[in-house]
């Protein structure tokens, strides 16, 4: 008989209106400079706003970016971790479905270690996460992935598709609230919804 190992984000808010939770996550942090990893579709229909707002009230320094796609291949990896190495920020907040989310943890991760996303690949990497990095605060706003829960970062290489695994990509909070979802369109809800 075998054994599973699992794993859990250490803190989750679940609920209509989680999402009042943040501020206070985020002043548990004393973090100053916050980047924000979203889709630049919930940036342009406001949704990323209703998380930049109430800490741009507060005084935060914060930065988004939106350079994500669906099944995000490496390269798109290594340009998030080089963007948060050469940022210096102090917390990463992953907004959106799992693309984004696993980008942010990948980002607040390997931005404190040295070489290329590559480097630490599941499969061919040759280097070990040795840091935590940066706290990660995990947003999403699909229902179905799980990457705010998990501990690995999926990516697309050109014929497969590798991760980085390590409980230090577990999120510090998970913020999980159900209003974020109502603007996200029918098919993408019953897509993300539908378990195998």
């Amino acid at each position: 008989m075998s054994v599973a190992r699992i794993v859990f984000t250490p803190l989750s808010y679940v609920g209509w209106g989680a999402l009042e939770h943040l501020v206070p996550e985020v002043e548990r942090f004393s973090a100053k400079k916050i980047l924000v990893v979203t889709d630049p579709v919930l940036e342009k229909i406001g949704l990323v706003g209703q998380v930049t707002k109430p800490l741009q009230e507060k005084g935060y320094d914060v930065h988004v970016y939106t350079d994500v796609v669906p099944e995000p291949p490496l390269e798109t990896g290594e340009k998030v971790v080089t963007f948060t190495r050469e940022g210096q920020f102090d917390l990463v907040i992953g907004v959106g479905g799992g693309s984004a989310m696993d980008l942010a943890k990948l980002a607040a991760v390997l931005a404190a270690h040295e070489g290329s996303v590559a480097d630490y690949l599941n499969l061919t990497g040759t280097r070990k996460i040795e840091k935590k990095g940066m706290p990660k605060i995990l947003i999403p706003t699909t229902s179905g992935t799980g990457s705010e829960v998990t501990n690995i970062s999926v990516l697309s290489l050109e014929t497969t598709k590798d991760v980085v695994t390590h409980d230090y990509l577990l999120a510090d909070a998970a913020i999980v609230d159900p209003q974020l979802t109502v603007s996200v369109p029918p098919r993408v809800t019953a897509a993300t919804g539908l378990t195998r």
